[in-house]
This record gives structure tokens, sequence and C-alpha cells, in this order.
């Protein structure tokens, strides 16, 4: 049930701006408010505003500034000669907008030469907004534009202003935020959590301290529009005078804003980290018209089957130039026999799909990372150097490298691709072709070639995307976005530059029904994905290297997720040991933790994508993740950090990890019409770390929450007061583990919580990460199947997926579906006793189909 939505009043009875210090407290909804303490002609500095949760100051606001015409002017007290003050009392108003119905304060404000004066221009418009849900939004608009934004001692690595802006200091909130393809956590008081390009998506804050158990009271804030123009600053390098500022504002490489710009902020309230997480992103997906990417996309085989991947840290990744010139190499590795000197990529590539089909592996498409193009700087076919040839430069053109690739464009691989993609060299043909020419920024660079092109509209994508179709490709990987935004002037000093940039990807990549990877993300970019339907996944992690942790996408699959797209843990090994391997890392090629992999792969929504070498992909661990067939098995929702975890960073030294995921189902009934049970979640539980997890029926549904936007969101799915829990796998254990005989079930319920603690490494287990990974069943009237309770595949990283399961009924029958002639093991427990776990084989039919059957006294059957 939503919380009670509070009225959205405005209580003022402010006389006058100059004369009064009279508050005006905006209220949103469900306890979010914002109060606003008018500014004074005489002492700007005494202005301010609070951000109050449940009628606690959660955060105090520290001075307005903004920069034009070469300065900074603010309300600080150390303003000087480059002070702003206020023209006029604050208006009040009401009205409405995409995101509902709000109340509104404005105040304008001109520069001054001092403290004192009466401007009558308004350079910028501060505007607060408390909307009829747990919102509020602060705007700073420039009016009639402005030149000489930018700040050159910043530039990109920060903001030209701050609005809003809060105080660190004093802080007792803690916080969590999306840093590019990372999170950091910790507190709010001591945040470092990026500044400009290179700062964070979102802050969420909250307070961890009241209670030790359930939700926790949050707050989510980022940029609300304008989002390749605005950043964070955390903490702020705008003002000096004042160092402990966290807040938005306009890129500091800016150099001028149009006519009406603006920069607005949202802060959402909620109850959870990751359900607070999800409202915040509903608004700005709602406000720029994009619907949250599904696990069953009809056109992205990456998210819906499951590929064979060449990104880095695969073995096929730049295999030759890296082990047969010694030049680049990450660790001495032998040349192999893949490198021979008549045998291509594409021959190795056709005998990889050769083996999979004769293993029966299934890999419906496969990835080609940098190395299938042309890029500047690479020698000429009659050089010696083994290829692909590896190096930093951009590419030419966005076609296959003959010495790679010896058949080209003719569908030689005959299965969709998924292919990479740099940014354009300076020295790209494409800027001396008249048709893409208009819609290129071209910078170059002291040296020839090592500038930057950077496509303003669709025409260079389409004529990229359109000349590789017969390659049936499906996904654009924009790769190097952090890249280009370093390199490109143009992106980063304007304000429509980088949405031109992005917008035009978009546009391309739909008109063909192709969907759009990005990789090596910065913020802006990843917020402005909340505009492009087709934007259908962010890389949530560094690059895979083996025995690295870079499968910790748990975090910015919580932020991603919100903001519409799964977060892609990128290739990984399903086979630990492969010796000779290009990609050592510091395990003498040992990948320790395929099991890890496998799981995070799947529970994400982004590509399970293996990268073993030839003869080497692991069957058994591949279809871990997935049917025969090789569709994968799915979670309804994808990783989402749970609460506890957040409790647990409260200490210094925690290396505690908790993550769940989860897939609702509800029971039809074909016995009466009266109204269906509400839909139940069937859970799976990540925690990793040396200290132990308690889990409790309320920490289950971390994307849900008791807020409207929560309920409008997540319908019916509501906490079940009992679950059965079973290990699926841990350190050191088999897989499934209820295949030991001493494996048991455990009752769940917010009295008796689960305790979870990862075994210890085994002796001698280098690299191995502790952690125990468990399924969970709702155990309650109306959810079983037939009188028995369905753990499911425990065999599968996702037991109970949608991609396997279909319609359950009070009849006690759940459809089954997958490959032709597939065998499925399913496990389930008797409702009256689950002292006893027992294992059903389900053949499916010649279709892919077949259906569970489930009596109280007949038992299970297919």
């Amino acid at each position: 049930m939503a919380m009670a939505l509070a009225l959205l009043v405005i209580v003022a009875t402010a006389v006058s701006a100059h004369g009064t210090e009279t508050a005006i407290m905006l209220r949103a909804g469900e306890g979010i408010a914002v109060e606003v303490s008018p500014p004074q002609l005489a002492d700007v500095a005494s202005w301010g505003y609070t951000v109050q949760v449940d009628g606690v100051v959660w955060l105090k606001s520290g001075p307005l500034a903004v920069s034009f015409s070469g300065s900074t002017y603010s309300t600080a007290e150390a303003c000087g000669a480059h002070c702003l003050v206020p023209i006029g009392d604050p208006v009040q108003s009401n009205g409405s907008d995409v995101t509902g119905s709000f109340a509104k304060v404005s105040i304008e404000w001109g520069a001054a030469g001092g403290t004192e004066g009466s401007p009558t221009k308004a350079v910028v418009i501060t505007t607060f907004r408390a909307y009829d849900i747990a919102a509020l939004v602060f705007e700073l608009e420039y009016p009639d534009g402005a030149d000489g934004t930018a700040v050159a001692r910043i530039g990109k690595q920060g903001t030209s202003s701050l609005f809003p802006s809060w105080e660190l200091s004093g802080s007792t909130l803690g916080y969590f935020a999306g840093v590019d393809q990372s999170t950091h956590q910790g507190e709010f008081s001591t945040a470092k959590a990026g500044s400009g390009v290179t700062g964070t998506s979102v802050l969420a804050l909250f307070n961890a301290s009241t209670g030790t158990t359930g939700p926790l009271r949050t707050v989510a804030t980022s940029p609300f529009g304008s989002y390749m123009a605005t950043a964070f600053d955390v903490p702020s390098k705008l003002l000096r005078s004042e160092p402990t500022l966290a807040g938005v504002g306009l890129l500091g490489s800016v150099t001028s804003v149009p006519r009406g710009f603006s920069v607005p902020t949202v802060l959402v309230g909620g109850i959870g980290v990751a359900a607070t997480l999800m409202d915040w992103g509903d608004l700005l997906l709602q406000k720029g018209g994009k619907s949250r990417t599904v696990m069953k996309h009809p056109t992205d085989k990456s998210i819906t089957h499951v590929g064979y991947w060449t990104d880095n840290g695969a073995w096929y990744h730049y295999l030759c130039s890296e082990c047969c010139t010694g030049q680049g190499a990450q660790n001495p590795c032998p040349c192999p026999e893949e490198c021979a000197p008549k045998v291509t990529m594409e021959d190795t590539m056709l005998a990889v799909k050769a083996d999979m089909a004769n293993r029966q592996i299934p890999m419906n498409y496969f990835m080609f990372d940098s190395w299938w193009y042309p890029k500047f700087g690479d020698p000429g076919a009659n050089s010696s150097t083994p290829w692909p040839i590896r190096d930093s430069n951009g590419m030419l053109t966005w076609t296959p490298e003959p010495q790679v690739f010896r058949d080209g464009l003719k569908d030689w691989l005959g299965l969709p691709t998924f292919l990479h993609a740099r940014y354009l060299s300076s020295a790209t043909p494409y800027r001396n072709d008249p048709e893409l020419a208009p819609e290129l920024v071209c910078e170059d660079a002291s040296k020839h070639g090592l500038g930057i092109c950077v496509p303003i509209g669709p025409k260079p994508f389409a004529h990229m995307m359109q000349g590789v179709q017969s390659w049936q490709p499906f996904v654009y990987e924009q790769d190097w976005i952090s890249v280009t935004m370093q390199k490109s002037v143009a992106v980063t000093n304007s304000t429509w530059a980088g949405d031109a940039w992005l917008s035009g990807m978009n546009e391309a990549a739909g008109a063909l029904n192709m969907t759009i990877q990005y990789s090596m993300s910065y913020s802006p970019a990843i917020l402005h994905a909340t505009t492009l339907q087709h934007v259908t996944q962010i890389r949530g992690s560094g690059d895979y290297e083996v025995g690295s942790d870079q499968w910790k996408v748990g975090g910015t699959s919580s932020i991603y997720y919100a903001l519409g797209v799964f977060a892609s843990k990128d290739t990984f090994w399903t086979t630990k040991h492969q010796p000779g391997c290009p990609k050592a890392g510091a395990y003498n090629c040992t990948e320790p933790n395929t099991e890890i992999q496998v799981i995070m792969a799947t529970l994400s929504g982004g590509p399970v994508g293996p990268g073993d070498r030839l003869n080497r992909t692991n069957h058994t661990m591949t279809l871990r993740s997935c049917t025969a067939d090789g569709v994968v098995l799915r979670p309804e929702h994808p990783l989402a950090i749970l609460d506890t975890e957040f409790r647990a960073s409260s200490s210094p030294s925690s290396d505690t990890l908790a993550w769940s995921a989860f897939s609702s189902f509800q029971v039809v009934d074909t016995t009466s019409s009266a109204a269906a049970a509400s839909r139940a979640g069937h859970h799976v539980v990540f925690v990793s770390g040396s200290d132990p997890v308690v889990i409790r029926p309320s920490d289950l549904l971390p994307v849900c929450g008791t807020t409207i936007l929560a309920s409008r969101r997540c319908g019916e799915v509501t906490p079940t007061t009992s679950y059965i829990a079973v290990v699926i796998t841990e350190t050191g254990g088999v897989w499934p583990a209820a295949a030991t005989s001493s494996q048991t079930v455990t009752i769940v319920t917010e009295t008796s919580p689960l305790s979870l603690s990862a075994p210890p490494v085994p002796p001698g287990s280098k690299g191995v990460v502790p952690f125990v990974y468990v399924a969970l069943a709702p155990w309650q009237s109306g959810h079983s199947c037939g009188g028995w309770v369905v753990l499911g595949e425990l065999d599968k990283a996702v037991p109970i997926s949608p991609n396997r399961f279909g319609t359950l009924t009070s009849a006690g029958t759940w459809e089954l579906v997958g490959a032709p002639k597939e065998k499925v093991w399913l496990t389930v427990v008797r409702d009256g006793d689950v002292s006893t776990l027992y294992t059903q084989a389900c053949i499916l039919s010649s279709e892919g189909a077949g259906t569970l059957t489930c009596g109280i006294a007949s038992g299970c059957s297919c």
C-alpha cells in the first residue's frame, strides 16, 4: 500500500523579500519538503533553503553561484565585487507538467558590483517546485542566455554554476553514487563522488542510523535534463571560499548558453535505496519519453540469448598482435596456432562456431571488438605484423579489415553480430563525403590522424550501420565515450553538440531495428540515455580481466536499471585454466571464479558472452545461464543492492556485498471468478564478504517499495511473509548444492531471518572469492503449485525464470518452455513437510513445451 499522500501546500506569509525573514515551505508528497528563506538585498548570504524528510532537515544549502562574462557571481559571503542579488520578491504559483502537479517559488537574480545596489535585469532565475509525489525540482534558468560561462581553471572537470548546492560538513547521512562505470559509497560529509564529466550520475542519500532492520529512508538526486551540458560537482571546486559544497551546475567547459536554457535538478524521496533509485529513474524516463528496457527484448539478442564474445579479456581480443610480436602483450604468451601466417580471424571464428555446434553449446551471435575494423596507423596489407593490430587510435571506417576477414561483408559467419565502434579518427574518409561531412565536427590534432571527428546527426551513423547489414548486426556498441568527451572540444563546450551526437546515433540505430550499448561511459551520457529508446545497455564495470573483481556490477545494475537499461558485465571465461593465454592477469591464465562470472552476467540483464579459447568453453557452466538453445534464463528484475549492504558499509573495514534479483508470478484461479492472489516473488540472493548478512522477507523487494511511484511500477507484487530458502552454490561447493545429501532448506520469516555467511576459501585457492548464493521461494497460502513449493532449476543461475515458467494455476499446473526435447530438472518440497527435497525431470515436447503437474497426494510429474 502506498504511503498516505501529503497535501501539496505552500506555507508562506512573506510580505517582502527585502524586509522579512519568513520562510516559504513547499511540501511535496510523502514527507518530502523544501523550506526557502527568501534572500535579503542587504545580506544575500543569509538566504538559503533546506530539504526536510519527515520533518527532519537532511540537507542544508550552500551559496548560489553562476558564471558569465568571464566571472563567477555568487551569494557567498566572500562574493566581493561579484555578488548576486535578488530582484523583487519571490513569486509563488501552482502548475503541472509531465512529472505531476506542483507548487513553486521563483526568485530572480541580478548582478551587482557589491552587496549594495538594485539591478533590474535578471541574469538567472532560481525555481523550487514541489510535486504531489515525493519529488522536488530545483531549476536554474538563464532567461536571456549568457556568454562567457566557461571557467578555464575548471573546464569539463567541474561546473561553472551551483544550484542546488549542499553543505557537506556536518552531515550524518550515508551516500551511494554512480560514478561512470563504478559506484562509491560512504559518509556524505566526506563524499568524493567526482565532478564534471567524471562526476556521479546520482547521489542516493540515506540515514543508516534509523533502525537496524527494514528499508532505509532515502532520497535520490541528479540532473533532470540538459544532461550533456550539466554535471555534479562533489566536492565543488567553483567557489574557493566554499570548499565543502556538493551541487549540480552547468558543465564548466560550456562557453555560452542560449536564451531560456536551464539546469534542472530533481530530488526524489523513497523507502529503500534501490526502490528510491527506481522511483527516481521512473521520473527521468517519464520526462525523457522512454520505456524501461525489458528482458524479453524483441531485437536485442544479447539480452535474450547467449553469444560468443571477443571483447578485451576474451581469448581472441587482439590475440595475434599481443602474443606474436612481443609488443603490447600484457604478459608474455606463446604465439598460438590460430595466428599462423595463412590463418585469419575469420578462420578462427568459424572454427569456434563449429566447435560450439559440435559440443551443443548454444551461441546465437558473435561479438567483434575493435580489432575488426581499420584504425589510423594500421600497417599496410603487406606488413609482416600479425593481424589484427592493437593500437589506441581512432577508427577510419566501420568496415571489416581485409587482413582480418578475407570475405569482408559477405555473410560468411551466418549468425547475427554485435559490433564495436571507437571514435572516428580525424583522418576518416567520411569527412570528405559531401553527404556526410555536414554532420561531422572534425577537430584536427597537431599530428595528422590523431584528432577526432564526431557525428552530430544520424547520417554518418546510418552510413556506417547500413554498410554492414549483410552481417546481421543488431547492436552498435559505442565504446570510448569517455575518450570522445575528453578529446572533443565541441561535445563539451556547447549545450547542443553532445545531445546531437548521441541522438543521431539513436535515430540511425532505430531506423535499422538496432540497439545501442554504451561503454567507457561518463555520467552525462548515462543520464542522457533516458531520452533514447534504442540504448538498451551500458557497461557496468571495466574490461574483463581473469582473476579480477570486474564482476562486481550489483551497484551499477541498481542505477542503470532505474535509468531504463541493463548493466553489461562484459565477457568472461567459463573454464578456469587456459594455458598460454594472452590475458594472464595475476593468476597465470586462471579464472578462479567462473561460477560468479556466470551468475553476475545472468542476473545483470546484460550480455552473457563467454570468451574462451577454441575448444575450451565449458558446456556445463555455459548452460547454467540458459536453455539448451541459448535463451538466457533471466530474472524479471535484475540485480539490485539490498539495504543491509549499506548498513554494513558504515564500517570502514566492511567488504560485504548483498545483492538480490527476483521474478514474480501470480496463481491463476481456474475454479472461480474470485480475484487472483497478488504476485509473489521468487528471489535469488548473492552474498560475499567476511561478515554474516541477515535477510528478512521485508528486505527482498529492493526495487519495489511503499511509495506512490513504487505502487505504479510494481503493481500487485507484495512482500511474502514466509519463504523457503535453499543454497544454490557457494565457495568451494558443488552446483547445485542440493545434489549433496546434507542439503537442507531454511524457513525464513521476519522473526526467524536467514543468516548468510560465505564459507571460507579453501587453502591454496588463490584469488577465489568467498560467496554464498541462495534461492528463496514464497511459502504461503495461494502461492504453491498443487500443495508443493517449486524451488525450480537449482542447476541454473536463475532457478525460476519467466523465460522458463509460464502460467501457474490453482489446479496445480505450471507451464514450462524451452528447447525442443530439453530435459529440465526441477526441485520441489511438499508444502506440509519441507524437510525433504524432491527432484523431478521434465522432458519438453518437440515444440519446446511442457507442464509440471503437482497434487498433494500424487506428488509432481510432467
